[in-house]
């Protein structure tokens, strides 16, 4: 798998994912807390999204520095968020496991990335993988946590839905 295919296949599954957030944004009404959260989600994932793709972060890098700084900020809000989102929508058993789920694999990816040997904060790298292994490992282990959020996000809008419908209960 080639470096640049598994960049574009978790910016494909981002796009999903700001998609879903925003299919999300729409199920609440118009100036409530729940749409402007995830009207920043959508946003948020898009900027995600186009950095995989574009590799914004890379070229701010060359100007003010390695982009370990954006991982760890991510890092760092992520949990605020998916706590967030699955307050809103009173998310279903499975939602909140997936995004537990997801966070831990992001947190193993995010060790895996800042070992690359490249980091200005981790300057270390795992003994006995050379850059282009921990290149295609980095990428596999991004698409996993992308793609296990992916499912919550699936279950969270599923869940929204059923109880719209009310085939579920639950407030709509």
């Amino acid at each position: 798998m080639s470096d640049a295919l598994a960049e574009y296949a978790n910016g494909l599954a981002l796009w999903i994912g700001a998609l879903l957030a925003m299919v999300l944004a729409h199920q609440h009404p118009p100036r409530s807390g729940a749409r402007i959260f995830w009207w920043g989600a959508t946003l948020g994932l898009a900027l995600i999204a186009a950095n995989e793709v574009f590799n914004i972060f890379d070229r701010i890098e060359r100007a003010w520095g390695d982009d370990d700084y954006a991982d760890l900020l991510f890092l760092c809000l992520t949990p605020i968020g998916l706590y967030a989102a699955c307050s809103l929508e009173e998310a279903p058993r499975i939602a909140v496991r997936a995004m537990q789920l997801g966070f831990a694999f992001q947190c193993i990816s995010d060790v895996i990335d800042l070992s690359d040997g490249d980091g200005f904060l981790f300057n270390y790298q795992i003994p006995g993988l050379e850059q282009n292994l921990m290149d295609v490992v980095t990428d596999i282990s991004e698409l996993i946590f992308i793609e296990t959020y992916l499912f919550g996000l699936g279950c969270l809008l599923l869940n929204l839905l059923m109880r719209r419908l009310g085939l579920i209960g639950g407030t709509a």
